[in-house]
């Protein structure tokens, strides 16, 4: 008699606990997202930005949570951002400070309402430390960099110039690479660089046949970077081209 009653007591708890577990875990998942891209303040056009380069950042504005942990969005090739992971909430949102290639002018952040199943569109517009415009012919790339009104009015200085090839389309500093062994070998830097270069279309002819690679369709691409620019390097647009 004494163990039914162990055993009847027993059973009450074990169904308190598992209604309790029921309760903790039944938590609404994120039902919320946002999206947007970044566009050039000083022209209206796209930024050009390789995948990952820039961040947007949000910030959960709610009482029951004073001290919300910061969410990173990486902003992709395209110069969008987006999640659809997100809970229905006031959230803060800028653009981060040197994520990336760019300036965001007005340093303000951004006070938007994520609404339950409904994605909500937000803007942002920056200014690039450089743009580059550039084409190419066989090996020899045609370009011109050009400073921004916000980098030339804070004293920028071109520091950097380099060209790159490689059967990678997603081509950056970080992936023009194809000779083993070697570290970055189809990244061939500019000499004399200074700020004389700017606005002046110049030409670099790639010495191809210290690649190792053989004839055929590369892609090709123009980078730089000053003294603004915290190592964070602005590109041209992503070339095609073939080589004989």
């Amino acid at each position: 008699m004494q163990t039914k009653n162990i055993l009847l007591m027993i059973l009450p708890l074990a169904l308190l606990f598992d209604a309790g577990c029921s309760k903790i875990d039944n938590y609404s998942a994120p039902n919320s997202g946002i999206y947007g891209t970044l566009t050039d303040a000083e022209t209206g056009g796209p930024m050009i930005l390789p995948e990952g380069e820039g961040t947007i950042r949000l910030l959960e504005q709610n009482p029951k949570y004073p001290n919300p942990e910061p969410i990173a969005l990486a902003v992709n090739s395209a110069s969008g951002y987006h999640s659809t992971q997100l809970f229905a909430d006031q959230y803060e949102a800028f653009p981060l400070a040197l994520s990336g290639p760019f300036v965001y002018p007005s340093l303000d952040t951004v006070l938007v309402t994520l609404k339950p199943n409904a994605l909500t569109q937000l803007n942002f517009q920056v200014i690039p430390y450089y743009r580059i415009a550039a084409s190419v012919s066989d090996t020899t790339i045609t370009y011109t960099i050009t400073s921004s009104n916000a980098n030339t009015a804070a004293g920028g200085q071109l520091t950097h110039v380099y060209f790159l090839i490689s059967q990678d389309s997603s081509l950056t500093m970080s992936t023009a690479s194809n000779l083993p062994g070697q570290y970055y070998p189809n990244q061939f830097p500019a000499s004399n660089i200074s700020n004389a270069m700017l606005g002046v279309q110049q030409t670099f002819s790639i010495p191809f046949s210290t690649t190792n690679l053989s004839p055929g369709t590369y892609y090709f691409r123009v980078c730089c970077a000053g003294s603004n620019s915290d190592a964070q390097y602005n590109y041209s647009p992503t070339m095609v081209g073939v080589v004989d």
